[in-house]
């Protein structure tokens, strides 16, 4: 892996701007390892506009790291209703949990006990130990990657653990020259700011050290592999009630993708064996189907495509209904974006 040029002045220049030009932030108010966490695991797969007025409900509910070990598995679920990926904020209850029962309610300060918490990876504990306890320690997300992929004009594949060691190992060699909760936050910013997919290099305060701007190649940087193919899922959504008086809903199993999340009724086809299991499940006969329309909804691997089908049953049938106000759990993302459609 190439050098950088003067990485002392690298580093100096890189901190100065972030110093006189970060984001006012509110999870930099006080780094607080708690918050830093909170703050870092919203912020995966998650854009930062999306994430503050989450971030400021969430702090407001659970201040600290004894009031969120302390609540319950479906309030933590309701404060994160919308973000989406539900599992970041199981760890994030479960992480707390941990750090009441194992560590006395402090925060690990090392980043091989940091791993140990459940969720927690390479970048959140380097995030944690450089940003909360300002260790030299590195933290490589896509915004690092692509930042030094075209300082070093490096294009090997970044998605391989190994490539990101190399580069874990040159980040700490930079990281002393500086203050390392400023060097690890600066990189991130120039990312987010600067050193975009589409970079603004003449507003790079480290473009004199970019190989990749002095070749006039910041597009080749970085090297992506290709992505794997999504794979599509069809599904029948059942609609059995209506707006007013509200709809009938499942929890899906405690284990695997929205685990534990309310959902509307939803089967695989074809359509006739849909039907079956659900008066099946439900203990319902049904009367009439109607066709409504067809929601996709996009996980990271995965495609839903849901076909949604108004469903009138046996009035005899003894089902419990619940309006969008008064679910007894968090409804996944996929089938708010359903009722949603309903309303317009």
């Amino acid at each position: 892996m190439n050098a950088v040029k003067q990485p002392i002045k690298f580093v100096h220049k890189l901190c100065d701007w972030y110093r006189a030009n970060r984001r006012d932030l509110p999870f930099r108010e006080n780094p607080d390892p708690y918050r830093i966490l909170v703050s870092e695991l919203m912020l995966q797969q998650t854009q930062m506009d999306t994430v503050i007025p989450y971030y400021m409900r969430f702090i407001e509910q659970f201040p600290n790291v004894a009031s969120l070990a302390a609540a319950s598995p479906e309030s933590v679920l309701k404060a994160w209703e919308g973000l989406g990926y539900y599992r970041r904020a199981r760890y994030l209850h479960q992480t707390a949990q941990t750090i009441m029962h194992k560590h006395n309610g402090v925060f690990p300060k090392t980043v091989s006990a940091l791993k140990q918490l459940p969720g927690i990876g390479n970048y959140t504990a380097g995030a944690i130990a450089s940003i909360a306890f300002n260790l030299p320690v590195p933290a490589v997300d896509g915004n690092v990657i692509r930042v030094m992929s075209r300082v070093l004009a490096e294009d090997c594949d970044f998605s391989q653990r190994k490539n990101v060691q190399q580069l874990e190992v040159l980040l700490e060699q930079l990281i002393q020259h500086d203050r390392p909760s400023d060097f690890t936050q600066a990189l991130m910013e120039l990312g987010a700011l600067v050193c975009q997919k589409k970079p603004r290099c003449e507003r790079c305060p480290v473009n004199a050290h970019c190989l990749a701007y002095a070749n006039n190649e910041m597009m080749r940087y970085p090297h992506m592999p290709a992505k794997a193919q999504k794979t599509k899922l069809s599904y029948y959504v059942f609609l059995i009630g209506n707006s007013e008086q509200g709809y009938v809903f499942q929890k899906r199993p405690e284990d695997g993708l929205l685990a534990g999340l309310l959902q509307l009724p939803q089967y695989a086809g074809p359509f006739q064996t849909a039907c079956k299991l659900l008066e099946e499940d439900l203990g319902i006969s049904i009367v009439k189907t109607e066709s409504l329309f067809l929601v996709h909804h996009v996980f990271t691997h995965i495609i839903w495509d849901m076909q949604v089908i108004h469903t009138i049953i046996t009035d005899d049938a003894s089902l419990t209904l619940h309006t969008l106000d008064n679910l007894p759990g968090t409804l996944s993302k996929a089938h708010r974006k359903i009722l949603e459609r309903l309303e317009k």
